[in-house]
């Protein structure tokens, strides 16, 4: 790069000659001579008038004389003057000289300052700066910036901007290139410099003159800088806080700082891109599947890349200036270095396809790729490349094996196997195909396999002839899928025929390749028995038809004895009821002594006789209600009644029954409930009967009740989307109508999940065999349910063995 001198007038001064060119005189030698022949000229003309001069004036000698005293006077005067002058102009031009020279001096170890700052690798902005401070020490009365161009090509950044006021930078950077983006965003887009004098009223910074003027930035001239290719990098800049335009000397230290400007920018792109370039080069050599490495002429290992510790299990840092032998045995070293003079020597590359060996006592195999070539410097250097084929040497091996065996497979499959390629150049019948197609040699039957067509025929099986390419392995081989055709296969000349069954389809693998794959197996045994079971199954199904009248005849008569059956509980159990009524009646006058005194042992028993009356009767009830259902015949009604009253008493009336067994009873009923329309009888029924039930299975711990209200909404989410369908359908039959959940909670003995699907038949006990410990006929629990749903409701149950159970009840 030419950068420009300056002389110390701020004039660009005058570069050196180049050598072998011819030198211009300088125009202070010229003046040199020019006074010296004036000098000279002014000398002779004195010598040759001055004394005729004189002659013609002086009147006598003694004046001639006395007057040539005077010439020479006048004489030494001029030469004096003419001498000065002489004197002066040397003195001054050597005077320029120096200043020119101290100012080349300055810029010339500002500039090489700057260079050595590019040139050691320093950061971009370090350098631009350090080029900054160096141009506004030139000119204290400026402040200067660089600004580059962004990735997009459209915008600005600052580079460097020591002087200038943060908030400026801030509001400058970002701004768009444009011929009204100021000087800078103008000089970028126009490609030449601009000189705005007066930034308070150049149109150009009108987005950007309020922001200047703040911090007194009153003139701005920039200049693009160009890289090699002529393409814009960015923009120098420099503000002065008077208006004006630029002298020569701003010139030339815009020109100088532009062109240094370029090189650090290029320098930083340049150092980037190598960088950059270094990544992706050492990103693709450790993310390569292969072993790389690099040696130098003595056998130096200078690079190598990630597979290439792993494969060795030491940090390459521990390889780098060192060679094979400092690693691995004397032999093996000795082979390398070899190999790799001879690759030095004839300068060609060698590929090894099986290299094998240990490394960490682990076998491996190579294919191996040496080759020469030489770096940047000149020097000679050895590239090598490693595939590990180990584990592919392996799977071939694998491969080898797995094929023996599928062979093996296929030969001794008891199930016939057919494979054939499409154009008909392989086929493959195995020994059980060629048993089952008659052959009793296996190597026989082998030598005809490519021409059945002439020893067998082929019929459906009504008969009908099929020809060759009609065949099973024909359609197969034309891509057709078969399942389970049967067809009907006779041997020429022979009484041999057999009934086969053929599945088969076109199967693809590797590369787009396809095989017929046909299995056979021989069905004619069972085609018989086919045939012999369907002659039984129509006997059969003449018999079946015959019994199944007989059945429904008796279904009917079961139907009405049934029913007789209910109505006959019906009447009987509301007979029984009127004289066990009375019999608990009488007995309570009795014990009560308004029939006369009685006993301490009398009353005693006669409690246990009306105990018992009131437990016959209480099973006469469950076998009434448990009839009435059955038979259509319980009524409910639907009424209004206080639901809370209703929970209170069935509390109190078994509160008794579970303080004898000590057990905590607890009720808890939400406060939005008060009254519900329902049958208030069979409501107070089933929740006496559950809560009884929970005090009666429960030795100790407590009964919960909890009673809830339930929306709509929530019964149709919990039941899903198929919750509105069924024999329980009315349960969400009325939208916007609220149900209530009753909750009977115990910690009792539980139930086992294997006897809850039993739980609500009638005349059923968990409790049962010798060992019964509880008493009950199995009706309550089928009787609530049973009143549940009639009262458009459910009940369910939730309970882990020797933990306890929860009872749900929903009305």
């Amino acid at each position: 790069m030419r950068l420009p001198a300056q002389d110390g007038g701020g004039k660009e001064a005058t570069p050196p000659t180049p050598i072998g060119t011819r030198r211009r005189v300088p125009r202070f030698a010229l003046r040199a001579w020019l006074i010296t022949a004036a000098y000279a000229l002014f000398s002779t003309l004195w010598i040759l008038f001055s004394d005729l001069a004189l002659g013609m004036v002086a009147r006598d000698q003694e004046q001639f004389v006395a007057l040539s005293l005077y010439k020479g006077f006048a004489f030494v005067g001029a030469t004096s003057v003419m001498l000065l002058v002489l004197i002066r102009s040397v003195y001054g031009a050597v005077e320029r000289g120096y200043r020119s020279v101290r100012a080349t001096s300055a810029i010339v170890s500002g500039q090489n300052d700057v260079l050595s700052s590019i040139a050691t690798g320093a950061p971009l902005a370090t350098s631009l700066t350090l080029l900054l401070n160096f141009v506004e020490s030139r000119s204290p009365e400026m402040r200067c910036s660089v600004l580059l161009l962004t990735g997009d090509g459209h915008h600005l950044r600052h580079g460097a901007a020591p002087r200038l006021p943060l908030d400026y930078v801030q509001a400058i950077d970002g701004s768009a290139i444009g011929p009204r983006a100021g000087s800078c965003g103008t000089a970028a887009f126009l490609r030449e410099s601009v000189y705005v004098e007066d930034i308070a009223t150049d149109e150009r910074w009108s987005d950007y003159k309020d922001i200047a003027l703040v911090h007194d930035l009153r003139a701005c001239w920039s200049t693009p800088i160009f890289d090699a290719k002529g393409d814009v990098l960015g923009t120098f800049a420099m503000y002065f806080d008077q208006t004006g335009l630029p002298t020569s000397q701003h010139r030339y230290l815009i020109s100088l700082a532009t062109q240094l400007a370029a090189v650090a920018i290029e320098r930083d792109r340049s150092a980037h891109a190598l960088a950059e370039s270094e990544a992706r080069f050492h990103a693709f050599m450790d993310a390569a599947p292969a072993i790389a490495w690099v040696t130098d002429a003595q056998g130096r290992h200078v690079y190598m890349n990630r597979g290439w510790n792993e494969a060795f299990g030491l940090q390459r840092e521990q390889w780098i200036g060192h060679t094979a032998a400092d690693f691995v045995a004397a032999p093996e070293a000795a082979r390398i270095r070899q190999s790799d003079l001879n690759i030095l020597e004839s300068n060609q590359a060698i590929e090894i396809d099986e290299e094998s060996g240990v490394l960490q006592d682990r076998p491996f195999v190579w294919n191996l790729h040496k080759f020469p070539f030489q770096n940047a410097a000149g020097e000679q250097l050895i590239g090598g490349i490693a595939i590990d084929i180990t584990r592919r040497k392996h799977a071939e091996s694998a491969l080898r094996a797995v094929e023996a065996r599928m062979q093996l497979v296929v030969e001794n499959l008891m199930e016939g196997l057919v494979i054939a390629d499409p154009d008909g150049s392989f086929l493959h019948w195995n020994p059980a195909a060629l048993r089952i197609l008659g052959f009793t040699d296996v190597a026989s039957g082998r030598e005809h396999e490519g021409a059945f067509s002439s020893l067998f025929t082929v019929n459906t099986l009504d008969g009908a002839p099929l020809a060759p390419h009609e065949w099973p392995l024909a359609r197969v081989r034309r891509g057709e899928a078969l399942q389970d055709l049967e067809v009907e296969v006779r041997r020429i000349g022979t009484d041999w025929q057999r009934t086969l069954s053929y599945t088969g389809a076109m199967v693809e693998y590797a590369d787009d390749q396809r095989l017929a794959f046909l299995t056979l197996a021989d069905i004619t045994d069972r085609k018989n028995a086919e045939r012999t079971l369907r002659d039984a199954n129509e006997r059969l199904e003449s018999t079946v038809t015959e019994r199944t009248a007989e059945l429904r005849s008796a279904l009917v008569r079961a139907e009405a004895s049934d029913r007789l059956k209910s109505a006959f509980l019906a009447t009987m159990s509301h007979e029984l009821r009127t004289p066990l009524n009375s019999i608990i009646g009488f007995t309570g006058i009795v014990i009560k002594g308004l029939a006369g005194p009685v006993n301490e042992e009398q009353s005693r028993q006669l409690g246990m006789v009306r105990g018992s009356a009131r437990h016959l009767l209480a099973l006469i009830n469950d076998v009434l209600d448990l009839s009435k259902i059955e038979a259509g015949q319980l009524e409910v009604s639907a009424e209004a009644f206080d639901l809370v009253a209703l929970v209170e008493r069935v509390a109190a009336t078994v509160k008794p029954m579970a303080e004898s067994k000590g057990l905590s009873l607890s009720v808890s009923v939400a406060s939005s409930l008060s009254q519900m329309v329902s049958d208030q009888r069979r409501v107070e029924q089933i929740l006496l009967n559950l809560v009884s039930n929970a005090i009666k299975f429960t030795t100790h711990g407590s009964v919960t009740i909890q009673v809830s209200e339930v929306s709509y909404t929530q019964l149709r989410e919990e039941r899903g989307p198929s919750g509105d369908e069924g024999e329980d359908s009315r349960f969400l039959a009325a939208p916007g109508v609220p149900a209530v959940r009753l909750a009977i909670t115990d910690t009792g003995i539980g139930i086992r999940r294997s006897d809850v699907a039993s739980l609500f038949l009638p005349f059923r006990q968990i409790d049962t065999g010798l060992s019964r410990q509880h008493e009950g006929t199995g009706l309550g629990l089928s009787i609530c349910r049973r009143l549940s749903v009639l009262r458009g409701g459910e009940i369910t149950v939730d309970s882990d063995w020797n933990v306890g159970s929860t009872f749900v009840v929903t009305l």
